[in-house]
């Protein structure tokens, strides 16, 4: 949208001949793939500081339904909901984490896909001092992607400030994956990755899945035997799918949901509609799509 504002600022176009503007649920961009830090606040982009100055009009709502045949996008506000016509949409909602459906899995676990969740996680990390030794001192982050592996590098050390000096050889964390390997799409970087985890003392549970949370531990099991594992504290990291308003445009979306682009972001087939990030598929090299989140 700055680029957009900025070719219209070379080209001498007012605001009275061409408008941009950005749809938003939130007043600020977070910067989300940090979402495993602590503190929060550097991760917050507040839109209005940013868009005000360039002359990008900004509302915050959420788009809820896209009509690309007349051009028009629907956005639900606090107010009301509104139609917006539009001779160009860019598309770029994103993705959202998948919760499937594990027995206490939206009860119990945390995630770190959004920062009211991030937050959420914090908040409860501080009680640590409060809950017994036997669950209090140990987190589970389940799913060994990129998140994942920050997130469970990161907690050890963020664990053993809260919990003080006197329980800090009490912290466990483990990161847990379906797959038989850490990292699995990460190639070469698997050493780096492995070694990181042994200095951070991260045990690391792989080729298990998890079965079940039930708000002192979960259940893996391997196929052949389950385990119960003693943990308030539960981290779901595992994978994401393009937002759902992507099944509205007219096109086959992947297995992750994504609207496919050529290599100028435009949606195949949709007039005036470009897509960019979590929620398009581009070849990067003609072959491989590009990575969610990455």
């Amino acid at each position: 949208m700055l680029s957009a504002a900025r070719k219209l600022d070379e080209l001498h176009q007012s605001s009275d001949q061409a408008e941009v503007l950005i749809v938003n649920p939130q007043p600020y961009h977070s910067v989300r793939v940090r979402n495993y830090e602590h503190p929060l606040d550097p991760t917050l982009v507040v839109l209005g500081d940013v868009l005000g100055p360039t002359g990008v009009r900004f509302l915050q709502g959420k788009a809820t339904a896209i009509d690309s045949l007349n051009r028009r996008l629907t956005v639900q506000s606090d107010a009301a909901s509104e139609t917006l016509d539009y001779d160009r949409l860019i598309f770029a909602v994103g993705s959202k984490l998948i919760r499937p459906g594990i027995p206490g899995l939206d009860e119990y676990a945390f995630d770190v896909d959004t920062y009211d969740g991030a937050c959420k996680l914090q908040a409860h990390l501080q009680t640590l001092p409060a809950l017994p030794d036997s669950s209090g001192r140990s987190a589970v982050v389940i799913g060994a992607g990129l998140t994942g592996i920050e997130l469970a590098a990161e907690l050890p050390s963020r664990m053993r400030e809260i919990v003080g000096d006197a329980e800090r050889d009490k912290v466990r964390v483990l990161l847990v994956d379906r797959s038989a390997r850490i990292g699995q799409a990460m190639g070469g970087a698997q050493p780096v990755i492995k070694n990181a985890m042994t200095k951070f003392t991260v045990e690391m549970r792989l080729g298990v899945s998890l079965e079940a949370l039930d708000g002192q531990g979960i259940t893996l099991s391997d196929g052949e035997r389950r385990e119960h594992v003693e943990a308030c504290t539960v981290v779901w990291c595992g994978g994401i799918r393009a937002n759902p308003l992507a099944a509205q445009l007219p096109v086959t979306l992947d297995p992750m949901g994504r609207v496919p682009v050529d290599t100028f972001l435009r949606v195949e087939g949709v007039p005036g509609v470009f897509a960019a990030g979590d929620c398009a598929r581009i070849l990067i090299d003609g072959v491989r799509p590009s990575v969610m989140s990455c």
